[in-house]
């Protein structure tokens, strides 16, 4: 057999093109490699950005996932429900339903922040109504939200202040700096993919 010779890169790309499984198992990436580019040349060819975490990086079981909140598994369960099974729904992530009990911080620091100043952060006895910590927070969210305040709408990637706080979180957490400019705050699972 005819042998190669590959730089560096070329070597990497046609080794993650041969290992990366496409979705419908076929390995199409490495298919259409082989036939339309010389693997040697194929990163002078077409030059692509590098991020820390791609779809060449991340893990090619994700990539694989499919978003089932609302598949298969839930149509069954909506059968049994039909012919009077009782079936416990835990696809759509409501900690409630099988019994946790709601977390007070969260709802008060959200409470003040949906409040009017004077009846809220402002008010003379908050300090009586609310724990210290709960205002201090409620305080600052209110400054990152703005004059708007909570009914408004928002960037639609979220609010810049919330998506430094989630950016600078992920740096400090995995050591690698991460752009507010890359998070997207979403209400829940579906809205993102949507």
């Amino acid at each position: 057999a005819e042998g190669r010779s590959y730089d560096m890169k070329a070597f990497k790309k046609w080794l993650v093109a041969a290992t990366k499984m496409s979705a419908d198992f076929k390995n199409s990436r490495m298919v259409e490699l082989c036939q339309t580019k010389d693997a040697a040349t194929a990163e002078e060819e077409e030059e692509t950005k590098t991020y820390s975490w791609n779809e060449e990086t991340m893990s090619q079981s994700l990539r694989r996932m499919q978003y089932a909140v609302r598949g298969e598994v839930v149509m069954k369960a909506d059968q049994l429900a039909a012919q009077g099974r009782e079936v416990l729904y835990t696809n759509i992530g409501n900690p409630h339903q099988v019994g946790q009990k709601p977390l007070s911080y969260y709802r008060q620091v959200l409470a003040l922040c949906d409040l009017p100043a004077e009846m809220g952060v402002d008010h003379p006895k908050v300090s009586e109504m609310f724990p210290a910590d709960v205002v201090e927070r409620a305080r600052e969210y209110r400054d990152i939200i703005g004059p708007s305040g909570t009914g408004a709408y928002t960037h639609s990637q979220g609010i810049l202040g919330f998506r430094e706080h989630v950016a600078q979180y992920i740096h400090e957490r995995d050591g690698y700096p991460a752009q507010a400019s890359n998070i997207f705050l979403t209400n829940g699972a579906s809205n993102g993919i949507a």
